[in-house]
């Protein structure tokens, strides 16, 4: 078995080699789409930095440009951070026309978050049962169309213009579990994790950009040109995404035949598509969503994307504000400084997809074992820099800074390489709804973070702090046991269809690197 095993792994690597990822039309789908949702991005964000030119004589909600790309909100203000002097120096503050005060300017920011938040899980089930690409593009569609709306709806009334950033909040809760499915319909599953990191990183680059080019617009061309050029840039998107960015390589006019033959032999599932909306001989499968919920591996996704969270905003959000406070370090006087964290990011998060794949094709590991790895190194060593950090002398502006970045780079390492992205993993036609999930519950953390560090932290003790983010680190290791103890990236139960080829009952997971891959045998809906 052994060497059958080892000649079907060759065959494989193989194929990958013959149809080469660069250059290909995955890739350029997965580079479009990624910039799709990068687009999004800078459409979430624009507000924190307008809002600045936009009120008069009022203190401005700091904002941080280290916010992390999969929450709606900023809510940095809750803490009473300093704000980013980088991203806001030269705009004209308390110069602006409205009279908005704190309390208002932070429903603003937040309002987008609630929406996004409460449909998610629809959002995803929706990206699931229709075709991708119609789902990703009327997400992004909507973003456009409802941010350059928000100059003519500011100047009406206060509730409209809430209720504006709440239905776009609503309306892109599709876009990444859309994407998603996109990178799933057009990967094989030795290449869906590093698809998968490449355009993630782009959403964190465009989140990272999106101040800086913010501000800019707003010193210079006012806080109305802010949304009607960040309000184009979908639109734009769109226009090219309708011919590059097809559901799957069946209804692709640029992917050649021999490469639509090589996605289309190791699909994963069936995939819906536009012809098969209206094929009335096509009924859409069942969502099973209570086995799904209360599915061990699904729950340990949704707990790794709640934790995940609650240490990125601990470290990027209120780590600044404890700095400052009780160290006299300010990590927002230095633009430089201020950007680094992001692109660390977004280059952590391709190493995880690349390091996933290097396991299971080059070293012949499990996915599971694979991910286990990972996601252990990805969670401690984290741990370990937030513990360093917490304890370093008064004024080491740079040695923080450092612990930072290399804390962003390694924590993000569980978004392509550990659980977070393993829904195809686990049940590839419910890859969307699962993202969803576990999106609508890690977005908490956006909230409850800063409550719990504001209660923690009434007399804004050394101690206090350390005991605030004690919690990150403790809530890390638990996670991480958790994974090690019981999670398997195998096909579940509630993804099993008929036609699915009967298991093995005895083999060895670490003999056979693709044994939990899932392997649906099912039709295509084209």
């Amino acid at each position: 078995m052994s060497t059958r095993i080892a000649e079907a792994s060759k065959q494989v690597e193989a194929e990958v080699l013959k149809y080469r990822l660069v250059p290909s039309t995955r890739l350029l789908v997965i580079l479009m789409t990624g910039l799709g949702a990068g687009t999004v991005m800078i459409n979430r964000y624009n507000v924190s930095i307008a809002v600045v030119c936009m009120v008069a004589d009022v203190e401005p909600p700091s904002v941080s440009i280290r916010d992390d790309p999969w929450n709606a909100s900023h809510p940095r203000e809750q803490m009473g951070g300093t704000g980013n002097a980088s991203s806001t120096a030269g705009l004209k503050e308390g110069q602006g026309e409205f009279h908005w005060d704190k309390t208002f300017q932070g429903l603003l920011l937040s309002s987008y978050f609630y929406g996004y938040t409460a449909a998610l899980a629809p959002g995803g089930w929706v990206a699931d049962r229709l075709p991708a690409q119609l789902v990703l593009m009327f997400g992004v569609v909507t973003q456009a169309v409802a941010t350059l709306l928000f100059p003519i709806v500011a100047r009406t009334k206060d509730y409209l213009l809430l209720a504006l950033r709440a239905a776009q909040g609503f309306t892109c809760s599709v876009v990444l579990p859309a994407s998603v499915v996109l990178i799933r319909n057009w990967s094989i599953p030795d290449e869906y994790s590093t698809l998968f990191s490449i355009a993630w990183s782009l959403q964190y680059i465009f989140a990272g950009f999106s101040f800086p080019i913010s501000s800019s617009l707003c010193e210079y061309g006012g806080w109305p040109f802010v949304f009607y050029v960040t309000g184009a840039l979908p639109l734009a998107w769109v226009l090219v995404a309708w011919f590059l960015v097809p559901t799957c390589p069946d209804e692709s006019r640029l992917c050649s035949e021999d490469e639509q033959r090589f996605l289309t032999s190791h699909r994963l599932c069936r995939v819906a598509t536009i012809k098969s909306l209206s094929d009335k001989q096509v009924k859409p499968v069942p969502t099973p969503l209570l086995a799904i919920v209360t599915n061990r591996q699904v729950l340990i996704i949704v707990g790794t994307f709640f934790f995940y969270h609650w240490f990125y905003y601990s470290l990027n959000i209120t780590l600044p504000t404890f700095l400052k406070e009780t160290m006299n370090v300010d990590l927002t006087e230095n633009g430089l400084l201020s950007g680094l964290p992001t692109l660390f990011s977004s280059i952590g998060v391709v190493l995880g997809g690349r390091l996933l794949q290097y396991l299971t094709t080059r070293w012949q590991f499990s996915r599971t074992t694979s991910r286990k790895l990972i996601a252990s190194f990805a969670m401690l060593v984290p741990a370990g820099l937030l513990g360093a950090m917490l304890v370093l002398p008064s004024g080491n502006t740079y040695t923080t800074m450092a612990l930072i970045c290399l804390s962003n780079a390694i924590i993000v390492l569980n978004v392509s390489g550990g659980p977070l992205s393993a829904g195809p993993d686990l049940g590839p036609q419910f890859a969307g709804v699962i993202w969803g999930l576990a999106g609508s519950v890690g977005n908490l953390t956006g909230v409850l973070t800063p409550m719990v560090a504001a209660a923690m932290t009434p007399h804004k003790t050394l101690l206090e702090w350390r005991y605030f983010f004690l919690i990150a680190v403790v809530f890390l290791v638990a996670m991480d046991f958790v994974i090690v103890l019981f999670w398997k990236s195998e096909l579940q139960p509630f993804a099993r269809t008929d036609d699915t080829p009967p298991q093995p009952s005895v083999r060895s997971h670490e003999d056979d690197p693709h044994e939990d891959s899932p392997q649906i045998s099912c039709s295509d809906d084209v």
